[in-house]
């Protein structure tokens, strides 16, 4: 298990890495309150990647962390066919519904076509590609990072990348999109700030971090002090000591460790089946696995408590805490 307060590097076993942490008028809404769990304090869990081919006991295990909601972070179905909503809804969000669990979803790059059954499915309020919301002392974002990401390339029509490009919502500085986030995380006055978007700014992973997103989004996380930012895409789990990125050479940016200005960055999750890809050593890391996961946070008061827990086993891998920087 990776914990916080062990003040050493720790290499566990082969892939795995331990170090202490010490607009579109469809898209827009003002952020909308959602209620914390009934003992006051917020608890809610994230997955990614798995589509509807879902790792052995998520279900048991997101039941029984008992969260408020759980953040679907993008890859949610494959190719957006009707089929696969039909099936992830009886396999997944059935069964999520009937313990009383709300979810919202991510759009992942292998999400498109998300016309037109992404918003048919998800209705109007949670098929948006970029929204908020508010629950207790949480601010919640959700990004659609896609064309950023793949986009300025041409694909072969009819595939799902050429979809991608098509139909995802730009992310660059001075799109909707962007200036959409600069005013929300401008507004919000919440004590912490959880963004999603799928594919991860900063990993050492089968992907790779993504330049554009650190050059685009990082500056931004920072200027408005976001407490953590969640991403999948990796099929692996990732937890960051906090990272300031510095664009000395926008064309080279870099992140750095920075304690005091740095935001925490995680990805966790899984492909379908709980498929895992190779995760990479960086001192970097605070935690790294090579693991299908799901990871629970919990608010109280000034602390997030979070949990990495694996699949299919149920395994608590990385325990740790983030105190609010607002």
């Amino acid at each position: 298990m990776c914990k916080r307060l062990i003040p050493v590097l720790v290499v566990a076993a082969p892939g795995v890495w331990c170090v202490p942490s010490a607009p579109d008028a469809t898209a827009v809404q003002t952020a909308t309150e959602r209620p914390a769990n009934t003992d006051g304090v917020l608890t809610f869990a994230v997955t990614s990647d798995h589509m509807e081919d879902l790792p052995k006991n998520i279900i048991k295990g997101l039941v029984d962390a008992k969260p408020k909601f759980v953040v679907l972070n993008g890859d949610i179905v494959f190719n957006g066919r009707e089929a696969d909503f039909r099936k992830l809804t009886r396999v997944f969000l059935e069964p999520l519904k009937q313990a009383g669990i709300d979810w919202y979803p991510v759009i992942g790059n292998h999400d498109f076509p998300v016309e037109p059954n992404w918003k048919k499915f998800w209705g109007q309020d949670k098929g948006r590609p970029y929204y908020s919301f508010d629950s207790g002392p949480a601010h919640l974002v959700i990004l659609d990072s896609n064309k950023l990401v793949y986009g300025g390339r041409t694909y072969k029509e009819g595939t799902e990348l050429a979809y991608l490009v098509e139909q995802s919502k730009d992310l660059a500085k001075g799109s909707e999109q962007y200036n959409w986030l600069a005013g929300d995380l401008d507004k919000t006055r919440q004590k912490f700030i959880f963004v999603f978007h799928h594919e991860p700014a900063v990993s050492f992973g089968d992907h790779g971090s993504v330049p554009a997103l650190q050059r685009t989004l990082c500056p931004l996380f920072e200027k408005h002090r976001v407490t953590i930012v969640i991403s999948g895409h990796e099929h692996s789990y990732q937890r960051f000591v906090p990272i300031r990125v510095d664009l000395v050479d926008e064309q080279r940016p870099k992140p750095v460790a920075d304690e005091a200005n740095g935001v925490v960055y995680l990805t966790t999750g899984c492909g379908p089946g709980g498929e895992t890809y190779e995760v990479g050593s960086s001192p970097l890391h605070a935690c790294a696995k090579r693991l299908a996961t799901f990871t629970t946070f919990t608010i109280d008061g000034n602390v997030i408590r979070g949990q990495a827990i694996s699949l299919p086993d149920l395994k608590a891998i990385d325990v740790f805490e983030i105190k609010s920087r607002r």
